[in-house]
């Protein structure tokens, strides 16, 4: 094999090695790419999950309170059915 041959084989290897470097490089950039759109979405649907539980933690509060008030009345009106049994 000749000099020539072998630099015609070397410069076409070199040049099927930059296109499969650039097609790799395009596979990343593309792979990078949507990576960052799922992160960004999950991020989202994280920030609405979160904002999802304050929401209940709000609400199961405000139940808890009623339930709360109900217990107390339900008290009085057992300490107020006790004294007037206690008055017949």
């Amino acid at each position: 094999m000749t000099i020539d041959e072998r630099l015609e084989k070397l410069t076409e290897r070199h040049e099927a090695l930059a296109q499969a470097m650039e097609l790799n490089a395009s596979l990343q950039r593309d792979h990078d790419q949507r990576m960052r759109q799922a992160i960004e979405s999950l991020s989202q649907g994280v920030e609405a999950l979160a904002s999802l539980h304050a929401d209940n933690e709000r609400r199961m509060g405000g139940m808890m309170d009623a339930i709360t008030r109900l217990g107390n009345i339900v008290a009085d009106h057992d300490i107020r059915l006790d004294n007037l049994e206690r008055r017949q």
